[in-house]
């Protein structure tokens, strides 16, 4: 029902597909338009700008926003460097002949691992 009216169908022509009678298409109806749609942390921190009355207009759809916490940055392990962006730049040649031989980027990742040490930390 929720979707027939999401597409923006008629009361009649709901109540004419699904037997439905469409004063109980008008009941879902206030039902999907009171359910607003709500922003979780990380997005916009900021509360609501509508006051409680506007919120509670017929047609209303106002977004219910909730505080987040700070961005919180990556967590890493100690002891351990960031790794550079394109860290796997310096081994094109040897991912392009891995890629010609049909690998997966599965293996490459392990034969790079492997053959060179890549993703290891090393003491400078």
């Amino acid at each position: 029902m929720f979707a027939l009216l999401e597409l923006g169908w008629s009361y009649r022509r709901i109540e004419a597909e699904t037997g439905v009678r469409r004063e109980t298409v008008s009941r879902y109806d206030r039902i999907r338009r009171a359910n607003a749609a709500k922003t979780f942390p990380g997005s916009d921190p900021s509360p609501p700008t509508e006051s409680a009355d506007s919120a509670s207009v017929e047609g209303s759809n106002a977004a219910n926003t909730f505080a987040g916490s700070e961005a919180k940055p990556a967590e890493t392990f100690p002891g351990a460097e960031p790794a550079a962006r394109f860290a796997a730049a310096q081994y094109h040649d040897a991912i392009l002949e891995k890629r010609a031989k049909r690998l997966t980027a599965q293996r490459i990742w392990q034969d790079l691992t492997e053959e060179f040490g890549y993703g290891t930390v090393t003491s400078r």
